[in-house]
């Protein structure tokens, strides 16, 4: 338990959302269920969870994401490399990807660099990197202070690529100042992150599960990233649609003072209970159909299912594009993952996608394989 704010050391915190006790969603076939809750520092106004689960636990064996799975961002990391390559000479650059999983971008961007560092705590994505190029490296471990010194990775790199990583991490204070040390004058890091202000503002709570360990938003980044000042802001323009994409720039400016922002996350309590019953609404409409299924994003798909028992009575499979994930359970239910070429979808009516940013990848995917059924997403 988080007993005061690793930023300032404040010790109030107001809460702000309690999603009560529910699974560990992001793993599989998992029945214990732990407190989801957070709270926003009252002098600094950083949301963090006030009950964080171990980092070995989160992301250890029954760890179960593979950035490779998808079609969809094995081209979208083309486009990240287009961005950077706008802004550096990317072929004089030494790169470092926090959060490379199984190295997908890793493997778009060795040719046109000198080097590549890959880092992931996730040893099952970080063994599978299957490359003969001496330019690219993986550590297996977790991106801290700590990792700086231990592999020397002080002022090491030309471009750091920080792609929906941060609002995982568990001490987001010592994230960020590791940050600030393995980039070399003038190293630009490239951000991608999930503007959590905005999924509440859009009631999109399937956002949430265990693992979205602190809701720190895209200006409290530059703000506490001490000598860095932002040189590209591209909105919302990411993989997800929640997903703000910026570029800073190491400058070594001396900036003594911290100027809380006055954007900030404010409770969403109600706005949660309402989520829950549009859920059970959503789901009810469907009662007239016989066979309606799932696909894919666990950890979304759980969140539904916590929440709303009359989504967890109406669907008992969810299809994936993972062998990995084939006859496995999602935790806290009975609903079975199926692999989607080891499943009938001849007979169903309805597929409920639960990862709205993929829809036209997995409609393909449907298509291709006979599906003349309706794709849908959850319209709350």
């Amino acid at each position: 338990m988080v007993k005061k704010c690793l930023n300032c050391g404040e010790v109030k915190t107001q809460s702000i959302l309690n999603f009560g006790s529910i699974p560990i969603t992001s793993l599989l076939s998992n029945e214990e269920s732990f407190p989801l809750n957070y709270g926003k520092c009252e002098k600094c106004f950083v949301v963090f969870t006030i009950n964080s689960l171990p980092q070995n636990i989160l992301y250890g064996k029954d760890y179960n994401f593979f950035s490779s799975t998808s079609n969809a961002y094995i081209e979208y990391t083309k486009k990240i490399i287009e961005t950077i390559e706008s802004i550096v000479n990317i072929n004089e650059c030494d790169v470092l990807e926090i959060g490379c999983n199984d190295g997908v971008l890793m493997h778009q961007i060795e040719s046109k660099v000198k080097s590549v560092v890959g880092i992931d705590p996730f040893f099952l994505a970080t063994e599978s990197f299957d490359d003969n190029n001496k330019n690219a490296t993986i550590i297996n471990d977790y991106f801290n202070n700590d990792a700086v010194k231990n592999y020397n990775l002080n002022e090491k790199f030309d471009v750091v690529i920080v792609n929906n990583v941060i609002t995982h991490v568990d001490d987001v204070f010592d994230f960020i100042k590791s940050l600030s040390l393995v980039v070399k004058k003038n190293g630009i890091i490239y951000f991608e992150m999930c503007d959590y202000k905005k999924v509440i503002e859009n009631d999109r709570f399937d956002y949430f599960y265990h693992g979205v360990t602190n809701l720190i938003l895209p200006n409290q980044i530059e703000r506490l990233l001490k000598g860095f000042e932002c040189i590209k802001d591209y909105g919302f323009d990411g993989f997800d649609p929640f997903s703000n994409k910026f570029i800073l720039q190491k400058t070594n400016s001396n900036i003594e003072n911290y100027n809380f922002p006055k954007d900030q996350i404010n409770s969403a309590q109600l706005k949660l209970d309402s989520w829950c019953k549009k859920i059970d609404i959503f789901f009810n409409n469907l009662s007239n159909f016989k066979k309606v299924v799932g696909y894919g994003a666990n950890s979304k798909s759980g969140i539904v299912f916590a929440l709303s028992p009359i989504a967890k009575q109406k669907i008992d499979v969810i299809l994936d594009i993972n062998l990995n994930k084939h006859n496995k359970i999602i935790s806290g239910s009975s609903v079975q993952i199926k692999h989607i070429d080891r499943y009938d979808i001849s007979d169903i009516d309805y597929i409920i996608l639960f990862a709205s940013h993929i829809f036209e990848e997995v409609e393909h995917a449907l298509t291709i394989r006979g599906y003349t059924g309706k794709l849908l997403m959850m319209d709350l």
